[in-house]
C-alpha cells in the first residue's frame, strides 16, 4: 500500500517553480522524497529554490519559446532521469477592463497560459505514454470557471488552458497517464500583490481594500495560501491516483462578487 502511494524518486518537471504555488509544490514534493527540474524565466530566484531542496535543478526556460522548451525537457532528463510528472503552475496577470485590452495583451496572457502548457506537455507526453506513466497537473483559475472584471485576457486565457486540459484528458484516457485541473480561488502571491498594485491606479481603492475584496470572493472570505493548493496538487501526483483522470477540483468554492468601480 505505502508503494502505491510513494513518490520517492519520481521525476516532476514544475514550471513557475521558483515561487507562489510553483515553489509551494515543489516543497511538498521534495519533501515526499521527489526528484524535481524547476522551470521559469527568473535564473536567480530558480538557482535558490533548487538550491534549498534535497533533489532539485534550476532550467532557465521561457516556457512560450517551443525550441527552449525542448531544450529544456532534455536538460531535464538529463540531470533527473526519466520523467515521472509535469506540473503547469507559470502564470502571470496583467488587468485591464475590456475596452483598454489590447491585443498584444491578450495574445500575452495566451501565450503564458495555454501556449506554455500546451508546449510543456506536447514535449513531455510521448514520453509518459511511451511508459504507460505519468502523471499533468494543469493549475488554472477559478477564472477558467466564470469572469472577473478587469481580466479579460486573463480569464480568456485560463478558460483556454481549461479547454486544452479537457482535450488531453480524452487523447490520454486508458494510456496510463492521468491530467488533472485544479482550479484556485485567490491565493496570497506575489502574483496577488501585482494584480492589486494594477487595479489600484484602475480603481481607485486601496490596497487593503482590494485585498478584502478579494479575499471575500474565497468560501470563508480568507486568501487561499500557495501550501493550500499544493496539497490538491500532491493527490494528484501519487501513483495510486490512477483513476483519478480529466477532473477539475475547484479551491474553495467561491461566490462571485465583483470588485466596485
Amino acid at each position: 500500500m505505502e508503494a502505491e502511494r510513494s513518490i520517492t524518486d519520481h521525476h516532476f518537471i514544475i514550471t513557475g517553480g521558483a515561487g507562489g504555488i510553483g515553489g509551494a509544490v515543489a516543497d511538498q514534493l521534495a519533501a515526499a522524497g521527489a526528484r524535481l527540474s524547476l522551470m521559469g524565466r527568473t535564473a536567480e530566484n530558480l538557482r535558490l529554490k533548487a538550491q534549498s531542496l534535497p533533489q532539485a535543478v534550476a532550467i532557465v526556460c521561457d516556457i512560450t519559446d517551443e525550441a527552449q522548451v525542448q531544450n529544456a525537457v532534455e536538460e531535464a532528463r538529463k540531470h533527473c532521469g526519466p520523467l515521472h510528472g509535469v506540473i503547469n503552475a507559470a502564470g502571470e496577470v496583467k488587468s485591464a477592463s475590456i475596452a483598454k485590452t489590447s491585443p498584444s495583451l491578450l495574445r500575452e496572457m495566451m501565450e503564458v497560459h495555454v501556449t506554455g502548457p500546451f508546449l510543456v506537455m506536447q514535449a513531455t507526453m510521448t514520453e509518459m505514454q511511451t511508459q504507460g506513466y505519468g502523471r499533468i497537473i494543469n493549475v488554472a483559475s477559478t477564472a477558467a470557471l466564470r469572469g472577473y472584471d478587469y481580466t479579460a485576457a486573463y480569464t480568456a486565457a485560463k478558460h483556454g488552458l481549461l479547454g486544452l486540459s479537457r482535450v488531453a484528458a480524452l487523447e490520454l484516457a486508458g494510456s496510463g497517464v492521468t491530467i488533472n485541473t485544479i482550479c484556485p480561488g485567490f491565493v496570497q502571491t506575489g502574483l496577488l500583490d501585482r494584480t492589486i498594485a494594477q487595479l489600484q491606479k484602475k480603481t481607485g481603492q486601496s490596497a487593503a481594500q482590494l485585498r478584502q475584496a478579494f479575499a471575500a470572493k474565497n468560501t470563508g472570505g480568507t486568501l487561499l495560501q500557495p501550501q493550500d493548493v499544493a496539497m490538491e496538487v500532491m493527490a494528484f501526483c501519487r501513483p495510486d491516483a490512477h483513476q483519478r483522470h480529466g477532473e477539475v477540483i475547484e479551491i474553495p468554492r467561491v461566490a462571485y462578487q465583483g470588485v466596485s468601480q
